[in-house]
């Protein structure tokens, strides 16, 4: 799995620092990681093209112009909802706020390997767990595995009471089933339901709009009456809640 990071501090030795931990790591495990390093939060801010860019940002706090923190607010409203954010900084009492952003860690310096060592690979670790589970759709002849990560949503066919679609990063998949029935078996894994006849990854949505869902790919999906009060509750506490649990 090819993994980007990126580092933004403005100063030049704490980021070298940082991409010699890394390298370190990478040596090590033998991963395939790819690190752009930014000395203003604005240089970071141009180059942040779309959401999923990249996978772990490693941002100092205290930079002038834009400090690190309202540098990660930005990213979040690109909205970028998946990359890790890890602070790293002298000062501790920025920690409380970190968490506003949904940080996934505050490093305190100086770094040390063996720590740096214990947060990378527990978050690498659950990028590939992701990467590799399956989602087991019956078709009429055999069963097909589709990644989790890649599921935008799951659809009823109209008309057909045990028919659904899958719709992927890959494209349309069809086989049997009910959103009932897969809903049970989906909910631990980041699925939502906006509507009875819709299952969608809390991965790939963008925002909340009105009474509809608004998916990376741009795709509206109807969020019911029913079900908005429970969606919009959970749309705004899950970003923290993912950000401790998965990548």
């Amino acid at each position: 799995m090819n993994l980007n990071m990126a580092i933004c501090d403005d100063n030049i030795n704490e980021i070298n620092q940082i991409k010699s931990l890394i390298e370190t790591y990478q040596i090590k495990y033998n991963d395939n990681i790819h690190v752009d390093t930014y000395t203003s939060s604005y240089s970071l801010l141009d180059n942040y093209s779309q959401a999923g860019k990249y996978h772990i940002l490693f941002l100092d706090v205290e930079m002038p112009q834009m400090n690190g923190l309202d540098l990660a607010r930005k990213i979040r409203d690109i909205p970028d909802k998946s990359v890790k954010i890890i602070f790293v900084s002298n000062y501790p009492e920025y920690m409380q706020d970190s968490f506003n952003v949904h940080a996934f860690h505050y490093l305190k310096k100086p770094l040390t390997f063996e720590y740096f060592e214990s947060l990378i690979k527990s978050i690498i670790d659950e990028y590939k767990d992701n990467h590799t589970s399956k989602f087991v759709l019956r078709c009429k002849d055999h069963l097909e595995l589709i990644t989790m990560s890649d599921i935008l949503y799951i659809e009823s066919v109209i008309g057909h009471r045990d028919f659904i679609k899958v719709i992927a990063t890959d494209g349309v998949h069809e086989g049997r089933g009910s959103i009932a029935e897969y809903r049970l078996t989906l909910d631990d894994n980041y699925f939502i339901a906006p509507h009875r006849s819709y299952l969608v990854n809390l991965l790939h949505v963008k925002f909340v709009y009105r009474k509809e869902l608004i998916l990376d790919d741009g795709t509206h999906i109807p969020l019911s009456r029913q079900h908005e009060k429970e969606i919009n509750e959970l749309f705004s506490k899950q970003s923290l809640t993912i950000h401790k649990q998965m990548y």
